[in-house]
């Protein structure tokens, strides 16, 4: 569902428009090819770290096949070919929403989101948008996986705002449209990411990762097994790691050391009077609440499990460092690290979670953690 700007959304709420997300600007990208036609590229994207109501980018890459139009208006022309592909179904819901079609937009949506009640609620909202909305442009989608995002250009009250229209291809070559944002690890990377450039559009070539920067990778992971895509059109990650521990001689793996021990030593002595100054302020105003009301066990118990942890390895992703530690347990856990503004590493997911989740803490990259070597599956091989 397409949520206005926030600059915008006093008056949608004057309008009584329900909207559901948001990105704010384009890219501010100079068209390429011709038309609807135009042929796909590989972009590297630059994942994003949303941390504690903070997003910002990262020099950690993943790829999508991206697509520009060279004339933006493109899907307001006749077709000239009979087609059913992600640009035919825009087409169609496009339609949809300014006809009020409940009926067609029913049959190009997803099956797995047909349910009435909740659907009509949905086409509701998006007919109520569109009534005073009005489409600008499209001069730009890319595809993640089996998801293809569109992002419109809308103009309202004279004020522009972009939002994505999101579409799912099957195993039998069926588009669909998704008329509720999925949960994804693949939709989750590239809203992170249109989200971080949102703040900061006067920069989007910074956006992308530069050929130096994919050369610099030492592993490459699939952000999906989903059968529907083609091994030639897979999206990647593709993340710079190395071993860690005292056994490492690595500039960043001695920095991680020399936190960690603050960190350790900082804990241990922690009475809970106190904000814990290596932690991010949000995490460190929950341990202090917590501590309030934890017993003398809970409380010995929680310092025992972050005082035992060895590190193995680590991946950088400046400024965000991804830490892999492991206790008497062997378990693999995660420890993610941001320099503040004096350039202290501060532990920043000690109790929240993220999308960087999907891909660190769970899942096959995840279980990697625990072979030798660590993440061996996932090395590039040069």
């Amino acid at each position: 569902m397409i949520l206005l700007p926030r600059s915008g959304a006093r008056a949608v709420r004057d309008a009584r428009i329900v909207m559901a997300f948001i990105f704010w600007g384009l890219l501010g990208i100079v068209p390429a090819t011709s038309a609807a036609e135009s042929g796909f590229r590989t972009a590297y994207l630059k994942v994003a770290l949303n941390a504690e109501g903070k997003i910002e980018s990262t020099s950690g890459c993943f790829s999508v096949r991206e697509r520009r139009y060279e004339d933006a208006r493109w899907w307001s022309k006749e077709e000239a070919l009979e087609r059913h592909d992600a640009e035919h179904q825009l087409r169609a819901t496009v339609a949809a929403f300014r006809d009020r079609d409940r009926a067609s937009l029913l049959q190009l949506s997803d099956p797995d989101s047909r349910d009435p009640k909740v659907f009509d609620k949905q086409a509701e909202a998006f007919f109520q948008q569109f009534s005073v909305l009005r489409i600008k442009e499209i001069p730009l989608s890319v595809e993640i996986d089996s998801l293809t995002l569109f992002f419109v250009t809308f103009d309202y009250q004279g004020k522009t705002s972009s939002a994505p229209l999101v579409f799912r291809r099957t195993t039998k070559g069926e588009v669909w449209f998704l008329p509720e944002r999925p949960r994804s690890l693949e939709y989750l990377l590239a809203s992170d990411w249109f989200d971080s450039l949102s703040r900061d559009t006067d920069r989007a070539e910074s956006y992308e990762c530069k050929p130096a920067e994919i050369a610099r990778a030492t592993h490459r992971v699939p952000i999906s097994t989903d059968p529907a895509v083609a091994l030639e059109d897979r999206s990647y990650l593709y993340l710079t790691g190395s071993s860690a521990g005292e056994a490492s001689a690595t500039e960043l793996s001695k920095r991680i050391e020399s936190t960690l021990r603050t960190l350790k030593a900082s804990l241990k002595a922690y009475d809970g009077a106190s904000l814990l100054q290596s932690l991010e302020p949000g995490g460190a105003k929950r341990l202090k609440d917590w501590w309030a009301t934890a017993s003398a066990t809970e409380r010995a118990n929680y310092i025992s499990a972050v005082v035992s942890q060895r590190p193995f390895f680590v991946f950088d992703l400046s400024p965000l460092v991804v830490l892999y530690s492991k206790s008497k347990d062997n378990v693999a856990r995660v420890m993610f690290f941001v320099p503040d503004q004096e350039g202290t590493m501060r532990w920043t997911n000690s109790s929240y979670g993220s999308t960087l989740d999907l891909i660190f803490k769970s899942g096959p990259f995840y279980d990697a953690a625990n072979s030798s070597p660590p993440f061996d599956a996932f090395s590039i091989r040069r």
